[in-house]
């Protein structure tokens, strides 16, 4: 699961703190005013929020209030999102705290975090087929997306056993491709990320012997952006944040689970919360919030009903005519 950062004033203070820090130190050359921006994303749970926004019409909404534009685009491969980013094709992509500085700051990419949207709370885990001890993994080949946030969690469960990464092999392995060479009886050991993870794990005889619950706060999820264009266009960074604020507060998240689209009951969404932390409101706020969902569980029973009688009473009329 992933813990998420809920309330708008928290984010709005992170990303305040944020705002100012970046990666890298950039050029002088003056940043243009633009009107259109492109954001990144990949496959992982934690940033799931934001194909939602923008298919929910939230990105639009804050983007036509600032009067600029933001598309919000999925790359199938999570490295090649950063380094899409890295080349100026993306002005800002989704990104862990260590790839935001093994990729573009170390390309010497001026970049500055805007939004901690959650910190990975066992969304990130080690498998061993064939075992459920972490040691185990010695000698054995891992297959992972060498250098990224898969490679540091590698590194900090092997020190938990007093191994070093020297101890076993690793496999590059392109997040897309991951589950699919995980399920080849050769391939004993991974690192992966949800929604792949889970899938991995459901394999036969297959263990996580280590994730990132056991160093809690250490894997951020961020959205990064350009600093030269940050700074020209301060509205792209507004945007995204309120945005995001919309989406984490209340019945937003809950219709981003699908209540009101399939009209799913409150005992079906709040299990669904223990993949990203606590519900998503504030604590003062979780019970308002569970009657206003029963209250729309009794209108979702009422409109079943009504379709039910009208049905009926469609097939009678039409019984009636064919007579």
């Amino acid at each position: 699961m992933s813990k998420m950062i809920r309330t708008a004033g928290h984010v709005a203070a992170l990303a305040t703190a944020l705002f100012l820090a970046s990666c890298s130190s950039g050029s002088n050359t003056p940043p243009a005013k633009r009107h259109d921006f492109t954001i990144g994303w990949s496959i992982y749970a934690g940033w799931m929020p934001w194909p939602y926004a923008q298919q929910a019409g939230i990105v639009k909404k804050w983007a036509d209030k600032y009067g600029i534009k933001i598309d919000v685009v999925q790359v199938n491969d999570y490295v090649e999102s950063v380094n899409q980013y890295n080349a100026g094709k993306f002005d800002g992509v989704a990104v862990t705290n260590m790839d935001a500085l093994t990729i573009p700051a170390a390309g010497g990419k001026d970049t500055s975090a805007i939004i901690v949207g959650d910190y990975s709370d066992g969304n990130d885990g080690v498998l061993l087929k064939g075992a459920d001890k972490l040691a185990a993994i010695k000698g054995r080949q891992v297959y992972l997306v060498e250098l990224s946030v898969s490679h540091y969690l590698l590194a900090r469960a092997l020190d938990t056993v007093g191994m070093k990464p020297s101890d076993v092999r690793t496999v590059n392995t392109s997040d897309a491709d991951i589950v699919g060479a995980f399920g080849s009886p050769d391939v004993t050991a991974a690192v992966a990320w949800n929604p792949q993870l889970s899938v991995m794990k459901a394999q036969p005889n297959t263990h996580q012997v280590f994730s990132s619950a056991d160093i809690p706060g250490e894997i951020l999820d961020l959205l990064v952006v350009d600093t030269k264009t940050l700074n020209a266009n301060p509205d792209l960074g507004k945007a995204s944040l309120d945005a995001l604020a919309e989406i984490m507060n209340g019945n937003r998240m809950i219709e981003y689970f699908g209540l009101s689209k399939l009209n799913l009951t409150t005992e079906m969404v709040v299990p669904l919360f223990g993949l990203i932390g606590r519900l998503p409101f504030p604590a003062d706020r979780v019970e308002e919030h569970l009657k206003e969902l029963k209250a729309r569980d009794a209108i979702v029973e009422k409109n079943k009903k009504l379709k039910a009688k009208t049905a009926i009473k469609k097939k009678q009329i039409n019984l009636r005519n064919n007579k």
